[in-house]
């Protein structure tokens, strides 16, 4: 839809203003939302990839509760056996956390199918 283009070609110039900031955070959440965009433009390998380095940069700076998130939209995409362990690993990340809701709480912090 006309709609959805504009709103990804939006996507994408916010992508671009978060990469500016140069911020221990930007690096995995505009790989994040590369991957998400890369989805959205059908482009499923591609985005899954980008949602592992996204997970793997979250790690890195000690941002669980977006790592968990992305490795759970990550299992959601990818579906089939391989797909539900990853779910089952990012909600028990999330649990680990304290996390009452992990659906909701990764539906927060990573919007969007």
């Amino acid at each position: 839809s006309v709609r959805g283009k504009a709103l990804l070609r939006s996507a994408e110039a916010d992508t671009r203003r978060i990469e500016t900031e140069h911020a221990p955070w930007a690096e995995p959440l505009v790989t994040l939302l590369r991957g998400s965009t890369a989805v959205r433009r059908h482009d499923l390998p591609g985005g899954l990839a980008q949602l592992v380095s996204a997970e793997e940069g979250f790690r890195a700076h000690h941002m669980a509760g977006f790592a968990d998130a992305t490795r759970r939209k990550r299992g959601a995409l990818l579906g089939g056996e391989e797909g539900a362990a990853l779910v089952r690993s990012a909600e028990e990340g999330m649990r680990a956390q304290n996390v009452k809701n992990p659906e909701r709480f990764a539906a927060m912090l990573i919007p969007g199918r």
